[in-house]
């Protein structure tokens, strides 16, 4: 049988990443994170890493170089395709196409975790100045599926407001990991 790559997508702040590691320790899959890839990236360029910088060096990878970007990412862990996986910061679709193909066979299984305006902005308060802020980091290129194409393609969706544990017990249910 073949692996099952496990895609996390949610808004900034929405509990996703940790979900995505607390996946890959729990069921003992590799981690790969797009949100790494791209500070790995800026702090090559010698940029600094404020969210504006990340949101930029993003954008500009999914435009110009998006298979190059899945690639890297991929490469972050000892991982071959046929094999479980967990992936971290998915936020285009385009990148969701790329990562499927690249993947078999392994199949790739999408999870949104979705989480109140309001938790996030409260879990966004120390990184950010006021609503303005936290607006204009929403309508950024990258963040726009985030909210509204890619939440239709997800196989599950699930509450981040809820404990991590709740949410790792129930996504390993929902893979059958627990059978």
């Amino acid at each position: 049988m073949s692996g099952i790559v496990v895609g996390i997508i949610g808004k900034i702040r929405s509990g996703k990443s940790s979900l995505s590691r607390g996946l890959s320790e729990n069921l003992n899959w590799p981690y790969v994170s797009f949100g790494d890839e791209v500070r790995s990236i800026t702090s090559k360029r010698g940029l600094d890493s404020s969210r504006e910088v990340l949101q930029e060096i993003g954008e500009e990878l999914v435009a110009k170089r998006a298979k190059e970007f899945c690639e890297a990412v991929l490469a972050q862990a000892e991982w071959q395709p046929g094999e479980s996986l967990v992936v971290d910061g998915i936020r285009h679709v385009k990148i969701v196409e790329i990562l499927r193909e690249m993947v078999r066979p392994s199949v790739l299984r999408l999870v949104y975790v979705k989480t109140a305006d309001e938790v996030r902005e409260s879990r966004l308060a120390h990184e950010i100045n006021g609503p303005k802020e936290i607006e204009r980091i929403e309508h950024h290129s990258t963040e726009e599926q985030v909210g509204t194409i890619l939440p239709r393609l997800v196989d599950l969706t699930v509450d981040g407001e809820k404990p991590i544990e709740e949410l790792m017990s129930e996504v390993r249910a929902w893979l059958g990991a627990d059978s």
